[in-house]
């Protein structure tokens, strides 16, 4: 049943279509590759930053260390890119403090240090 509602979940987060191709085969690791996709992230984090912060708070909470560079270059580009970004980041729930906080220090990228020092002030 937690598998079925994980699979729910992933289905409304970033859409059915992603599921096409595997046709009762193994989902679990191909769909986290997809969904972790850089370019998938680049997007997700364009059109809806919350849901970019689900996939975070997931990442962060099965320890999925290898997507940590899809994920730090994605929230870094999207820092340089889109104005008014931060702003958007306040409108969040706090809980992305946590998230945001490991994505540094697993990171190592100052950028995020700095951003999480200037969202906990």
């Amino acid at each position: 049943e937690k598998e079925l509602a994980y699979l729910r979940f992933l289905m409304e987060l970033v859409g059915a279509h992603h599921f096409d191709q595997f046709d009762g085969q193994d989902i679990g690791s191909k769909s986290i590759e997809r969904i972790y996709n850089s370019d998938h992230l680049r997007k997700l984090i364009g059109n809806n930053v919350s849901s970019f912060f689900v996939l975070l708070g997931i990442a962060r909470i099965l320890k999925l260390k290898s997507k940590i560079p899809g994920l730090s270059n994605a929230l870094k580009e999207s820092m340089k890119s889109q104005l008014g970004f931060k702003s958007q980041l306040v409108a969040l729930p706090i809980t992305i403090l946590a998230d945001l906080r490991w994505l540094a220090e697993q990171s190592g990228m100052t950028e995020l240090e700095s951003l999480v020092a200037e969202l906990t002030t």
